[in-house]
């Protein structure tokens, strides 16, 4: 009974260790996801600091019109468009 209650012990550490690990992929590919997208909008043929970027997309009115139409009528959508697009493609072959 004590080897049964032993590979138990063993099978329900290796699972904790395989959710932790798997829980910090996920968690560094959500990072690299977010810092892509954030490059994404701030790239472009009219480049915007990471700090207009961020501020247009926290308070919107700040910033002006001219850029606030950048990021919310022009960027945001097709980058989001892309990580959709991808996320689907991805799940579609998993």
């Amino acid at each position: 009974m004590s080897k049964l209650t032993k590979n138990n012990g063993s099978l329900a550490s290796q699972y904790r260790q395989y959710m932790s690990t798997r829980l910090i992929l996920l968690t560094l590919l959500a990072v690299g996801i977010t810092l892509s997208l954030l490059y994404d909008l701030s790239e472009g043929s009219s480049s915007l600091s990471y700090g207009d970027l961020i501020q247009g997309l926290w308070s919107p009115e700040s910033l002006p019109i001219t850029q606030q139409v950048i990021i919310w009528d022009i960027r945001l959508p097709y980058a989001l468009m892309a990580i959709l697009v991808g996320a689907s493609l991805g799940a579609r072959w998993c």
